[in-house]
Parts: C-alpha cells; structure tokens; sequence
C-alpha cells in the first residue's frame, strides 16, 4: 500500500512542476529584437529582480562602499575655465567714409551654470539615456568618456501628454546604446499610435538664451563647448567685432518635444551588471578625479543657432535683433526699422523636420521667424534628435553641473557722422566770422587728443550776399560760432550778432545774419542732429 501511495504522490509531483516553475506570461518590450519583439502597443512592466548569488551580491557592496566613499567636490569637479583677460586694448579712433568711429573695450567676465548640456550631431552617438559616463574634463568638453561594462536593466519613461503611468515607461533589460534606442522608439511609437489624435498640436517647449558675441571663449562658457563645433558652421566674425566693424549676437533656440527620462538608481550598484567588480571600476579608471555619472534625461526635438549681424554702430542693434526675434513692431521708429532691414541672419538647424541631419540657412531678419515656425509643433512627420541631456552623480543622483567660467573683452563702438556748417549772411553791413573746433584722436594708449582748428576765412570782412559751407569731419567736437558787425560807430565799431559756444557736430548747421547795422539778427537751426 505505501508504495502504491508513493507512486501516485511522485505522478502528481511530476504533473505539477512544469507548471509551477512556468513563468508568468507578460509584455515585453522590443529592448533588444535578437531576442524578442513586441507591438509598440503594448505595455510592459518591470519583472520582478533575479536574486543574486553571495558572490554577485559581494561585488554589488563592494562597488557601493567603493563610490559612496569617492571623495569629491561636485561643485568643482566640472568647470570649464575659459580665458584670462590681462590687458585691455585702448580706446582708439579711425576715420570710416563719411565717419569716425570711436571703439572703446572694456573688460568683463561670465558665469554660467549649465544642467543641461547640448548635443550635435557630431557627438550624439555617445549620448542615450541611461549611459554610464565620467565626470570629468571629458564631459565638460561635451565628450563624454562612456564606461564599457555589463549593466543591469533599467526603467525608461517619455513626458509625452496622455500616456498612463505604464504606457510611459518601457523596461530595459540590457541598456546597451542600440536597445535603448529602440525602447525610446518603442515609447515614442506607443504614443503616436495611442495618443497622437487626441493631442494633434503639441507645441514644443522653449528654452531661449542669446548672447551679443565678442569672444569664442565667452560663447562657449554661454552655451556649452559644443559651440566650437557650431561656430564652423555660423562663423562669427570676431576679428570685425573686436575693430568696432560689426555687431554680431548668438541665439540658442532649443524646441524640445518630449524628454526621456532614467529611474534613479537606489544604490550605485543597480547600474552595473552582477558580474562588475570594484576592481574593474578601478582598472577603467573610476574615482574621484573621475567619478562616475549618468544620463539621466535626454530632450528630443529641434535645436537651432542662430548668429544676427549687423554693420550699425548703433547702441540700439540689440533691441533691434530682440524686436526682430519676437516679431515685435517697430513701426515709426527709422532707426530699429533701418537697423533690422539692413541685417542679416545665419541659421544652423539640428533635427526637426529638415531633410539633411544639419541645415544652414541665410537669409534676412524678415524670414527668421517663419523658419522657427516650423519645428515649433511635434508630430510623427516631424521628428525629434538628441538635442541635450543632463547628468547625474552614481555616488548620490545629484545633479552634475557645468559651470563654465570666462573673461572677455566688450567692445563697443559709436560712429560720429561728418557734419558741416552753412553760413548765410544778408544782413546790411560788413561782417567777420570766427569759426573755430577741436578734432578729437586717441594716442597709442588711448588718451584723448585735441587739436584746436579754425575756420580760413576767420576775421575776414564779408558784404551781403555771402554763403559758405563749411566740411567738419566726424570727429570735430566743441564747435564754436561767433560773428560780428561794423556799426560805423566810433563808440562801438564793432557789435556782435552771435557767440554760441561748445556745440555738437550735425549734419547741417544752418547759420543765417541778417537785419541793419543797428539791429542785427541771427538764427543757428540744425537740420537732422546727429545721435
């Protein structure tokens, strides 16, 4: 009897076994189609952790114990420092055609602090979420050192509207570069299928910053190193804007789509492979000169650089490239309106809906808008690239920012249009002029310099009808105009008729006498004052 009730009890074992030790059927995403593939449609979930093995769960409080004791200061670990400015050029004056230009430089300095570090084309290949990075000169440098070893799975989510709590995330079991780019695309496909009619009309989200140019250092420490790359294309003319010739302003404009964003680790640990050792963190060269980081969230969308130039001297070219950007009026005001017809624009476009991976676009301030229209809305036929990503510390999930750091020198110049003088004497008796002015210059150190200039025909008698003109050039300052009358009397033969003293330069300065020798009359009238 007890043998027959053995039998049966090892038929029933048998019988049970293979479905207990069954897994659970489940969704899968397509993290690496070798292995599986699945609908964009459907909805994965995180599968429960494999235990791991007294050694595995060895080396895990090894590598924790080893970066949590890396001693480093975050604040100082990414910096990038750009020039050091020790002498300042002098203020200096050269004649242009019909003006006088005046540059003066001064010296400033810029701090930035950058979270998000851009992305372009040329270096997107090492950037996904999720990777596991240095932080160190190398990411500063927006060339991130990725760590080559085996890395436990990871959660992704995407910040598109509509999605639920498990539409928006997919699982990832082995993160290498190219699984995790098909789950972003497995994530972002689930919501153009899903969720895209009911939300047709996604605007971008903006994130604007400009910049007047005067140094490629300057423009790095603004917008990150990955503006050496773009200034290939934009070519700032810095040579022009350090002589006072030109005034160019660098815009960043970033229309991000969507975010993809990486659960935060709970231990450093979580984001290697079980078989990782702290020896071959070592051996890779991770500490606290090098720290590790990851990728902890990637915008998609549309970048855009854009480099406005103008020739004008005028202190209102900035307000009028602010004008221009945001499509603001500037009817009735010439100089804005003159400002903005006269320049111009270049454009460098990473993603969105153009056809070639990198576009550049000249063109006039008049069409920059209608081109910033175009990526400003998010659908399947307008697609997003890595445009930037921000970093996190594996020691604690800080954030890693970028503090970048730079001197530079401001120039700044004024143009002093040349000007002249008319002279209009009607009146009825004999009249001498005394017309005199400084002309302004700068020595080799930049002091001013003034030399004392008279009119020729100074103390000259002149009868009615007489007119003349009188050319001062752009830089003639405190102008002097002085004319007098011979009355005939003993007591006062001569009688004056006007002495305006320290006048600016205009364009044209009309100066008329006129009446009798007992009652002279004068009129000094400016046509068109010269700012």
């Amino acid at each position: 009897m007890m043998k027959i009730f053995g039998l049966v009890i090892m038929s029933l074992l048998f019988v049970i076994l293979p479905i207990t030790q069954q897994p659970e059927a489940r969704d899968v995403p397509a993290y690496d189609r070798s292995e599986v593939t699945i609908s964009p449609a459907e909805t994965p979930e995180s599968p429960p952790a494999t235990p791991k093995t007294p050694v595995e769960k060895k080396h895990a409080e090894e590598i924790d114990k080893y970066i949590w004791g890396l001693n480093y200061d975050k604040n100082s670990i990414l910096v990038y420092q750009g020039e050091a400015v020790t002498n300042v050029p002098p203020k200096k004056g050269y004649k242009d055609g019909s003006e006088y230009i005046v540059v003066e430089k001064k010296k400033k300095g810029i701090n930035q602090n950058n979270a998000d570090i851009s992305v372009i084309n040329a270096i997107s290949s090492l950037t996904y979420p999720g990777a596991l990075v240095k932080a160190n000169r190398e990411l500063v440098e927006n060339q991130p050192n990725v760590l080559p070893v085996k890395r436990d799975s990871l959660t992704l989510s995407v910040d598109l509207p509509g999605m639920t709590k498990k539409d928006n995330k997919i699982f990832v079991k082995n993160p290498t570069k190219s699984n995790v780019n098909n789950a972003v695309n497995t994530l972002v496909e689930r919501w153009n299928d899903k969720y895209s009619k009911a939300y047709p009309n996604i605007n971008a989200k903006i994130d604007y910053s400009d910049e007047m140019a005067y140094s490629e250092s300057q423009l790095i420490a603004k917008f990150g190193t990955a503006f050496k790359a773009v200034n290939n294309s934009l070519n700032v003319n810095f040579e022009a804007i350090s002589d006072g010739k030109v005034q160019e302003e660098v815009i960043s404009f970033k229309q991000i789509y969507y975010n993809i964003n990486v659960n935060e680790p709970t231990s450093p640990s979580k984001f290697f492979g079980s078989s990782v050792t702290k020896e071959q963190l070592d051996a890779l060269g991770v500490n606290a000169e090098n720290p590790p980081a990851y990728i902890s969230s990637v915008a998609y969308g549309r970048q855009v650089y854009v480099k406005l130039s103008s020739s004008s001297h005028s202190n209102k070219v900035k307000t009028a490239f602010e004008a221009a950007m945001s499509g603001k009026s500037v009817k009735g005001d010439v100089e804005l309106t003159n400002i903005i017809k006269n320049s111009s624009f270049k454009a460098v476009i990473y993603g969105g809906s153009a056809k070639e991976e990198v576009e550049i676009i000249d063109g006039n301030l008049s069409e920059l808008r209608d081109i910033l229209k175009k990526g400003s809305t998010y659908d399947r036929e307008n697609p997003g690239v890595p445009i930037s990503y921000t970093t996190n510390f594996l020691k604690d999930n800080d954030l890693a920012v970028v503090k970048n750091n730079s001197e530079y020198i401001e120039t700044t110049s004024k143009s002093y249009t040349d000007g002249k003088i008319n002279i209009d004497h009607s009146g009825g008796y004999v009249a001498q002029f005394n017309i005199s002015w400084d002309e302004v210059s700068y020595d080799e150190n930049g002091n001013e310099i003034k030399v004392h200039k008279k009119w020729g025909e100074n103390y000259k008698s002149k009868l009615a009808h007489f007119t003349s003109s009188i050319y001062l050039p752009g830089n003639a300052r405190n102008i002097n105009i002085y004319a007098r009358e011979c009355t005939g009397l003993f007591w006062e033969w001569w009688r004056t008729v006007i002495d305006d003293r320290n006048l600016p330069l205009v364009k044209n300065r009309n100066v008329s006498i006129w009446g009798t020798t007992l009652y002279p009359r004068h009129s000094n009238n400016v046509d068109n004052p010269i700012q």
